[in-house]
């Protein structure tokens, strides 16, 4: 079979959002609604909800509300942008500290010296 129900698609894609309530996302909403109104620091108690309930967009609105409260990145935020990186959002990977870029870089040459390259696999090349 080579055709899959595009429903099943956004299903298996976004995980973490299924898992939120609907109050849940509610709050979350409100939470970037503020912080998109540049109140932080108010939207920072309703964005901790989501972002305790696993969803990566509210970890990093949380981890931007944070950093901007402070005026600096404090462990706290840094602890949500991970949290948020760690389930591939590319905006909080934006954030990787120097030490982080360079541990990346290191495993991706760990990585690819393990693994042949795709152009070993001509036949799934081709499809």
């Amino acid at each position: 079979m080579k055709y899959v129900c595009p429903g099943f698609l956004v299903v298996l894609s976004a995980p973490n959002v299924l898992a939120l309530t609907d109050s849940e996302l509610a709050i979350k909403s409100r939470g970037i609604i503020l912080y998109n109104q540049y109140k932080a620091s108010t939207a920072i108690p309703s964005l901790i909800t989501a972002a305790k309930a696993g969803d990566h967009e509210a970890q990093y609105y949380l981890a931007e509300a944070l950093r901007k409260k402070n005026h600096y990145m404090n462990a706290e935020a840094r602890k949500w942008y991970e949290a948020s990186a760690d389930q591939n959002d590319l905006y909080a990977m934006t954030k990787m500290t120097p030490e982080q870029i360079e541990a990346a870089k290191k495993f991706a040459q760990e990585w690819a010296s393990s693994h042949p390259p795709l152009s070993f696999f001509p036949d799934k090349l081709s499809r």
